[in-house]
């Protein structure tokens, strides 16, 4: 690095045609000193680094002779250790830039979806966290919105493979609170984990869930819903069709 801006020194004097002794006196230096950096003895001290950025109308990557991509690196690595919209905007913009100049650049697109990951993740987890606050606030207040936020916070746990936990927290509060409600939330971890078999045989097996079925109501027409999704997943048509008549009883 201590060499190249010598060389980036030397090749933009000699493409602006300016002599070692102009930049000398610009930057109130020796023109031995300009030689040493020129030919890598010294380096120029860090004071001088932005008038001789200046006096040559580039950046000081540009003196330190940092490729664009290497400039996209380190605005990636930026972000990655400090996560603000500030550098994840710098960052994007540069990508964005380099990307208009080469659309095809299987490495600076392989950046972007990087950065693009790392944000969804970052908004995730705190949609996730948002919904943690909110279910207990509309828990008692409004059960739509309580049932709405307890049903994403199920998909985003599902997103995160964390199956076991929302299957035992699911069936622990229906088991401690049965109601219809806490059986749609268990019934949506069972379909968001891929146990779609286990609704049918707990409506088997269950006494409230089994009493839902052979008397239905109303309040209960997303888990007569939620057992027709089961009975698709299982490819059991005969199932889908009862569950879906079922369901269309109480549709409005």
């Amino acid at each position: 690095m201590e060499h190249k801006i010598g060389i980036q020194i030397a090749r933009l004097r000699k493409e602006q045609e300016i002599t070692q002794t102009a930049l000398a006196e610009y930057l109130s230096v020796s023109p031995q000193a300009v030689s040493r950096w020129e030919n890598g003895v010294s380096i120029p001290d860090i004071c001088l680094l932005p008038q001789i950025a200046t006096f040559f109308s580039v950046s000081i990557d540009d003196l330190f002779g940092v490729s664009d991509y290497e400039k996209i690196i380190f605005l990636v690595k930026k972000y990655s250790s400090d996560r603000n919209d500030v550098n994840y905007r710098e960052a994007m913009r540069h990508l964005n830039m380099a990307l208009k100049e080469d659309d095809g650049n299987l490495k600076l697109l392989a950046q972007k979806l990087h950065m693009l990951l790392q944000r969804s993740r970052e908004y995730h987890v705190e949609a996730l966290k948002l919904c943690e606050t909110l279910i207990p606030m509309a828990r008692g207040e409004d059960e739509s919105l309580y049932a709405a936020f307890t049903m994403q916070r199920l998909q985003f746990l599902a997103e995160e493979r964390r199956d076991e936990q929302i299957l035992t927290e699911c069936l622990e509060r229906y088991r401690s609170e049965t109601s219809v409600l806490h059986l749609q939330f268990y019934f949506e971890a069972l379909l968001l984990t891929g146990n779609a078999g286990k609704i049918l045989e707990f409506i088997a097996d269950d006494g409230y869930a089994g009493r839902l079925f052979a008397r239905p109501e109303k309040s209960a027409l997303v888990i007569y819903i939620q057992a027709y999704k089961a009975c698709l997943d299982l490819k059991d048509n005969e199932g889908a069709e009862k569950y879906k008549n079922l369901a269309e009883r109480f549709s409005d």
